[in-house]
């Protein structure tokens, strides 16, 4: 049983504290109104660090850039989102949904210090499709808080219904289909001979599930498919599995590809993860290890993101009754 939980709501101490992906690397982009952010690659500004820290409550990134230019640059910056699928919201608990959850409201910017006014640009894509003007059309909005709010459609026609229906944007539920792209964006200048430090906070969405003994797939063959984990960790999950608990899990990561946009590689690049006893968390990014000290750790010089971070935790519930 699969739903999808906002940080702001969300509070398991068992699982790993870790977010769906909802995150991304900043990138240099334009404003192009009619046809929204466009992301392109700056070959005068380098990122010469990154910290990132992810966390189910909270997300830290801090980055410094170089002007490597001889004058002064103002390009708009890009944060943008991974895919939101409304889809996975569960419409029969209306208690996940949250009056913050898609309204992305949470964020705080600041630049060497200061705190910084930014804009948020949403778009509905379905099947690859910027279907934004059709959802306009209808005075629908792309995050669906026409639909999540209440679990009902307030405001929202007949006529509208069924043409939303017709193009497979609405279920036979009239639940949302398509997905949510988000992005903050704002003007930035890059003084020539400055290393400056953006740095972003806010709370994540979250996705979690609850899974029962038996159920098929098995978190197991999940992991060895998707998350190029053997030995020793499997081999101790398996056992747990045996005994028949159920278990969350929480899939969640951050998009790194988008840092390929600034000029040369990130300088240096580090990344913290807080973990517990009580999981299992399995990845495909190699440069993360455990640190002992209650986190994983990565570090990189000269990095070339190429491909994105992406995490699970398991985390098995032994029954009250259980030995």
């Amino acid at each position: 049983m699969r739903t999808n939980w906002s940080a702001h709501i969300l509070m398991l101490t068992t699982f790993l504290n870790l977010s769906i992906p909802t995150l991304a690397n900043d990138s240099s982009g334009i404003d192009l109104p009619a046809g929204g952010l466009k992301l392109i690659k700056s070959e005068q500004i380098a990122m010469m660090e990154e910290n990132l820290y992810l966390s189910l409550d909270e997300v830290r990134v801090d980055c410094v850039f170089e002007n490597l230019s001889q004058t002064d640059i103002t390009t708009t910056v890009v944060f943008p989102l991974p895919d939101v699928e409304l889809k996975d919201f569960n419409p029969e608990n209306d208690s996940e949904i949250g009056s913050n959850a898609l309204l992305f409201n949470d964020f705080k910017l600041r630049v060497d210090g200061s705190s910084v006014a930014y804009r948020t640009e949403t778009k509905a894509n379905y099947k690859g499709k910027d279907v934004t003007s059709e959802l306009q059309k209808w005075n629908i909005s792309a995050t669906g808080s026409n639909f999540l709010r209440h679990l009902q459609p307030y405001g929202v026609s007949e006529a509208a219904r069924a043409d939303l229906r017709r193009q497979g944007l609405l279920d036979e539920n009239l639940w949302p289909q398509w997905s949510l792209r988000a992005s903050y964006y704002w003007t930035q200048t890059f003084p020539v001979h400055h290393r400056l430090m953006v740095q972003h906070r806010y709370s994540p969405m979250v996705a979690s599930s609850v899974a029962f003994p038996n159920e098929d797939p098995s978190p197991i063959d999940k992991t060895l498919s998707t998350y190029c984990t053997s030995g020793a960790a499997l081999t101790s999950m398996a056992k747990l599995e045996n005994r028949k608990w159920s278990y969350f899990e929480a899939e969640y990561g951050y998009i790194l590809k988008t840092g390929a946009n600034w000029a040369g590689p990130i300088r240096s690049f580090d990344v913290t993860i807080p973990i517990s006893n009580d999981v299992h968390v399995f990845t495909c990014f190699k440069p993360l290890r455990d640190d002992g000290k209650g986190n994983l750790k990565g570090h990189l010089d000269n990095f070339v993101p190429k491909e994105d971070i992406s995490l699970l935790s398991l985390s098995f519930l032994k029954p009250v009754n259980s030995q």
